[in-house]
């Protein structure tokens, strides 16, 4: 899968124009880019990586569970190329790719370790995972009838069910691309920026 190439152009004929300050362009134009890619970072972990964890999922982006995605997302400096000046932008989190292209998660088995067993509640909210402490709070509360826990537990009271383990059989993960979506959003601003730099040290 090849990463998403964005092409900015200037709208502007430079053939007969002549630069005065080459070394002081080329500073300029990293310098716009960085700081567009800044903003197009911060524009990202705002409208695309920050939907409510408790809210249900949603095309438009992703929901902030822990804040370790949203906060990975990172610009590469910009360089100058033959082709002109490029930069990326990414995200070092292994499952920050599945989110930005899509695919199909693998069939895996979901374990218990903070606690000795996984309660499944299968009300409005869906599945949740509770933490040991939930668990024995959950447990004391059903009128006082404590229940032994077992390897093999299974235990249903008032719509939860706990279990050691659980099978999951993979998930299909729609392609919300949103570091694609940021950067198509913010074109225009690069190229205003890049266009104000060569309007400034290119001279008929």
């Amino acid at each position: 899968m090849s990463d998403p190439v964005f092409q900015i152009k200037i709208a502007r004929d430079l053939s007969q124009s002549k630069v005065a300050d080459v070394a002081g362009l080329a500073k300029a134009l990293l310098g716009a880019m960085d700081e567009q890619n800044a903003l197009t970072v911060s524009y990202i972990q705002q409208h695309y990586a920050s939907f409510p964890k408790d809210g249900p999922t949603t095309m438009d982006g992703l929901r902030a569970i822990s804040g370790r995605l949203r906060q990975s997302y990172r610009a590469s400096d910009a360089t100058i190329t033959s082709n002109g000046v490029t930069s990326d932008i990414g995200s070092n989190v292994v499952y920050a790719a599945i989110q930005e292209f899509g695919g199909q998660t693998k069939a895996h088995d979901i374990v218990a370790r903070n606690g000795k067993a996984l309660a499944i509640g299968f009300g409005a909210a869906g599945a949740k995972v509770f933490t040991a402490q939930d668990f024995s709070a959950k447990l004391h509360g059903t009128r006082g009838n404590m229940r032994a826990l077992k390897t093999s537990l299974f235990i249903q009271e008032n719509g939860i069910v706990f279990r050691h383990s659980v099978h999951h059989p993979g998930s299909d993960i729609p392609a919300r691309q949103p570091i694609q979506r940021g950067i198509e959003d913010r074109l225009p601003e690069y190229n205003a920026a890049l266009s104000e730099v060569i309007d400034q040290f290119f001279q008929n």
